[in-house]
């Protein structure tokens, strides 16, 4: 008679609650940096289009963000491009 107490079953995790042990499975999995990389990419620029619709169409003109920030004009856009979720929040905190 086989002893199986040391193969692991396909439902068994090793003893471990049901999340933790589909959490620990999935972080053991190995990845490459590049498939890492790939998705960071396919993430970021769907986020960064909307980013910059947002911006765009946000209601401050660019020539008062260049009257107001000067020569950080181009960081202020990028800023506004990289934090696109706060801007509805703070343009209903300020009127």
């Amino acid at each position: 008679m086989a002893d199986n107490d040391s193969s692991e079953q396909p439902g068994d995790f090793g003893g471990m609650p049901f999340p933790l042990g589909l959490l620990r499975r999935f972080l053991n999995y190995p990845v490459s940096i590049g498939l890492v990389l790939e998705v960071a990419l396919l993430g970021a620029i769907p986020y960064l289009i909307l980013g910059a619709i947002v911006s765009i169409l946000s209601g401050d003109s660019w020539r008062q963000v260049a009257i107001e920030h000067g020569d950080d004009a181009l960081l202020a856009l990028v800023m506004s491009v990289v934090c696109w979720p706060l801007l509805p929040l703070v343009h209903s905190c300020v009127t």
